[in-house]
């Protein structure tokens, strides 16, 4: 069964042209599967000027010898939802390429 599992990271780009710091969406905690369904909190230290537009996602595997076995070293997201609290609005974002590789980024951009 393919899956992912290492460090999982975020940023931020708004409208603006600002970067927010890297935020870390998972490290090593989860188990990604095909179709699955993953929620985390993330809290900004700064907040953006103008609305967000676009993430990064970088990915790099758990890297030992028994987890190349059994982890995938390239993964993907469908979808990518952000909830703006200070809006009240949630984003749909959708990536540019299909796979991300580990060690790499993948720009995800606002989709209908």
């Amino acid at each position: 069964m393919k899956q992912a599992s290492g460090l999982f990271t975020i940023i931020l780009k708004s409208t603006s042209n600002q970067i927010s710091e890297a935020q870390i969406i998972d490290d090593s905690e989860t188990v990604f599967t095909p179709n699955s369904t993953f929620k985390r909190l993330i809290t900004l230290d700064q907040k953006l000027e103008g609305d967000v537009n676009q993430l990064i996602i970088s990915y790099k595997r758990t890297n030992s010898f028994f987890n190349r076995w059994f982890y995938d070293l390239q993964w993907s997201f469908r979808i990518v939802e952000l909830f703006d609290g200070n809006n009240q609005v949630k984003l749909k974002f959708c990536p540019k390429q299909v796979m991300i590789l580990s060690g790499d980024q993948i720009q995800f951009e606002l989709c209908n």
